[in-house]
């Protein structure tokens, strides 16, 4: 077999981001995408490892996921033609990946945006974030269900489009207006007076935040193992991604939401209706142009009808098991990969 490198940050190095019983690295299957990508590899006769393993610069093919931070690890000259980066992080978290002149050292540039993709069809294909997609959402009854709930990490970033704020704005809002009808998990929150900002993230590089006295809010329900038995427990998810009006910016919220049967309440990408079938989700934006969105959004959901939220669910299996959903997919996603950088 050719030997072939998949170009990962350390945490995942190893070959560990293929071990689909690691529950710290695959968690709701976060990484079924590459297993899906060696599985793909072999059959065309490649053997894809971590690049500790297989070195890019002497592989046959060299998949990078994100730009490399370090520099000795960009594809050589010579190695170009052989070489492709998936783009995956936005501006606002990994602002190198969309310097150009990087892009140009590689022979095919993959990402979900569609601005770029548009402009030069030619160097960027389009490629959205790949799952493993459930034939149906979880099936917890209306009646069975808490009213609304948010799944993301305490995080803070410095940008005009970021939606980190937005995700704090309405935790504060729901437990001074909604108590008892809004709950919320994820990493971070434990310490909130922190705000997930600067020192934030240097006490937990720092490994210091155990040792900080915990005060999280009330309706912090703290970490998750698992999102899907978590959002089947809600009819509504606060799904903000961490940027907004970015075209083609859809990442796991939204879908992980309908996975568990549970509406997704969506602010994010600018063309998320090209995306996604407007019948699946609550488009946040609606509520934007009230005086109070977070009171108009939240009359929404609690005047809702079983009915109505029972529609959106045979919307959401439709959805899942359509056509539409292949750009999201693993499995045709690997196919896709694997046809452009074969040929090159």
């Amino acid at each position: 077999m050719k030997k072939a490198s998949l170009v990962i940050e350390e945490f995942y190095q190893g070959n560990r981001i293929f071990d689909s019983n690691d529950p710290s690295r695959n968690r709701d299957n976060a990484m079924y995408f590459a297993m899906r990508l060696r599985e793909e590899l072999k059959r065309k006769g490649y053997d894809l490892q971590t690049n500790d393993l297989h070195s890019p610069h002497d592989s046959a093919l060299s998949i990078y996921i994100e730009m490399p931070k370090r520099s000795d690890l960009f594809p050589r000259p010579e190695n170009k033609s052989k070489s492709s980066v998936v783009l995956y992080e936005s501006d606002l978290i990994r602002p190198d990946n969309w310097d150009v002149s990087k892009h140009d050292r590689f022979g095919r540039v993959f990402t979900w945006n569609d601005d770029f993709v548009q402009r030069d069809p030619a160097r960027y294909i389009k490629s959205n974030f790949a799952y493993k997609i459930p034939m149906a959402p979880t099936p917890t009854p209306f009646s069975k269900r808490k009213l609304c709930t948010l799944i993301a990490g305490n995080k803070s970033v410095k940008h005009p489009l970021e939606l980190y704020s937005a995700r704090r704005d309405f935790i504060r809002w729901a437990e001074k207006n909604i108590p008892g009808e809004f709950e919320y998990y994820g990493v971070g929150w434990e310490h909130s007076y922190l705000n997930g900002g600067f020192i934030h993230k240097v006490l937990r590089r720092l490994k210091l935040l155990p040792y900080l006295p915990q005060s999280p809010s009330p309706s912090y329900r703290g970490k998750v193992a698992e999102k899907n038995p978590v959002l089947s427990q809600y009819k509504f998810s606060i799904c903000f991604e961490n940027g907004k009006e970015i075209p083609g910016y859809v990442t796991e919220k939204i879908l992980d939401s309908m996975f568990a049967g549970c509406v997704p309440v969506y602010w994010g990408a600018s063309n998320i209706a090209t995306h996604i079938p407007t019948s699946c989700f609550i488009d946040y934006r609606d509520f934007l142009k009230e005086q109070d969105p977070f009171s108009s959004l939240a009359a929404h959901m609690k005047s809702m009808s079983e009915e109505r939220w029972n529609q959106y669910q045979k919307d959401i299996t439709a959805f899942l098991q359509s056509d539409k959903i292949r750009p999201y997919a693993a499995e045709p996603w690997a196919e896709m990969i694997v046809g452009h950088v074969v040929a090159l």
